[in-house]
């Protein structure tokens, strides 16, 4: 706990009790509650959690809304500062400090690292996401799936060495699935019922990363040209580091599902002239030239890529294994 500062875990949660308790422990010394709100749980998840002194527990039913719920449960915290966590995460042990409160005294929302390790694998991918920000400021979460902060008075801070561990890839097969299926009766729900554009536009980017990871590469190359046409309808869409990631999903699909590589090029031409700094863009060029015979050229691109990789890329081991694997391919 920090000195001067109350901290209030939030957490929404259903169905969690093989998880809850090792999430509960990981943030029970540094926090001064824990909030949690249940949307139907049918297991022992509510009865574990009222099993702690800190937890206040509250129901409500669920809304097919992701913010709807997190705003709720952020309305119940008392403390100065929220910290964000799922019933199936845990805060990494190690690093149960948060006197980033009393140095970083700037900003009002933090990133923290999110770990999704896969079981009997050492496979594991990474993102960033606001784990930790102040409450009673007027910081809300929007959209219905993959919500996330959005207020005009955020300033945000990434912190390099919190991670959370999210554990959701070690459910059953059968729980894995049926939540996969609500999520995507969810995403499609959004879809349908939003006029905005913009807002259409956040549910077809997720519809696209959902097909990509069950291996419809099909649907996902569909839906992420269908953005492209939207993000060129809107200019500050087009303009945004967004429209770097919709060519990206769209030139690694025509070259990698599609073999059309006349197509790849076309938009790894237009992300290079966006940003000629793009790792992303010009590995794939340096795969178009590799895939038409040019090996020598290649080999000079996927040099030039070695110095385009952040070292702090998220997933830098795996990218840059990967750009090894490509530069022996084109030495043989």
């Amino acid at each position: 706990m920090i000195k001067n500062k109350r901290v209030s875990a939030c957490l929404i949660a259903r169905n969690e009790e093989d998880n809850i308790e090792d999430c509960i422990k990981s943030i029970y010394e540094i926090v001064d509650e824990i909030i949690v709100l249940d949307t139907g749980s049918t297991d022992k998840t509510k009865e574990i959690a009222k099993s702690f002194n800190k937890v206040k527990l509250f129901e409500t039913k669920w809304k097919y809304d992701f913010s709807i719920a997190r705003n709720e449960c952020i309305s119940y915290a008392s403390g100065d500062w929220i910290l964000s966590i799922d019933g199936d995460e845990v805060l990494e042990k190690s690093k149960t400090d948060l006197q980033i409160l009393e140095t970083k005294t700037n900003f009002n929302a933090f990133f923290f690292k999110i770990i999704c390790p896969y079981p009997d694998s050492n496979l594991k991918k990474a993102y960033l996401r606001h784990s930790l920000f102040k409450n009673k400021i007027g910081i809300k979460y929007v959209k219905a799936i993959h919500e996330h902060l959005a207020s005009d008075i955020l300033k945000d801070f990434i912190i390099e060495d919190i991670n959370i561990f999210n554990y959701k890839n070690f459910k059953s097969k059968e729980e894995i699935e049926l939540k996969e299926q609500q999520y995507f009766n969810l995403i499609t729900k959004s879809i349908k019922e939003t006029d905005n554009l913009i807002d259409k536009a956040h549910y077809i980017k997720h519809l696209s990363e959902f097909y990509t990871e069950y291996g419809d590469h099909e649907n996902s190359l569909l839906a992420s040209h269908t953005l492209y046409k939207i993000y060129n309808k809107i200019d500050f869409l087009k303009n945004s580091k967004e429209y770097e990631f919709v060519l990206q999903d769209i030139y690694k699909g025509e070259f990698l599902y599609n073999k059309n590589i006349n197509h790849a090029e076309k938009f790894v031409n237009e992300h290079i002239k966006i940003n000629k700094s793009s790792f992303s863009a010009n590995f794939f060029k340096a795969n178009i030239t590799k895939e038409r015979g040019d090996k020598k050229k290649a080999l000079e691109m996927y040099l030039k890529c070695e110095n385009l990789l952040n070292k702090k890329e998220i997933n830098y081991e795996i990218i840059l294994e990967n750009l090894n694997k490509m530069k022996d391919s084109v030495l043989k």
